[in-house]
């Protein structure tokens, strides 16, 4: 469960350098589909759903935090190299709260991460 956790906060985070990336470059194509606002909402969602289950999400994203400065650091040195990597961040951030979705219900938590559109 731990690293399921600290995968999306990682996820997260390159999203969030991206952001910042495509902000410097002035090129939109690094920004991944999903917004800050829309993930930092999901996010809010997991960290109580694993409350739910007896998890501390501030360890987690305390052992994800160095990921970030990494992630950053990469993005600055060779964009161009990295932006099929920011281009994929979305799809990898909804495939992880799809699957920590299915993970956190069956443990026992209420919280609804991905709410159905049908």
């Amino acid at each position: 469960m731990i690293s399921y956790l600290r995968h999306i906060y990682s996820i997260y985070f390159g999203m969030r350098s991206c952001t910042e990336m495509s902000a410097q470059q002035q090129d939109h194509s690094f920004l991944p589909v999903i917004s800050l606002d829309e993930a930092r909402k999901r996010l809010r969602l997991i960290d109580i759903a694993v409350g739910e289950i007896g998890i501390d999400a501030n360890r987690v994203w305390t052992l994800a935090a160095p990921l970030a400065e990494v992630t950053a650091e990469a993005l600055k040195r060779d964009p161009a190299k990295h932006l099929p990597f920011c281009q994929r961040m979305a799809s990898l951030f909804r495939m992880d709260a799809d699957n920590l979705q299915v993970i956190l219900r069956a443990l026992g938590a209420k919280t609804i991460l991905v709410p159905k559109d049908y």
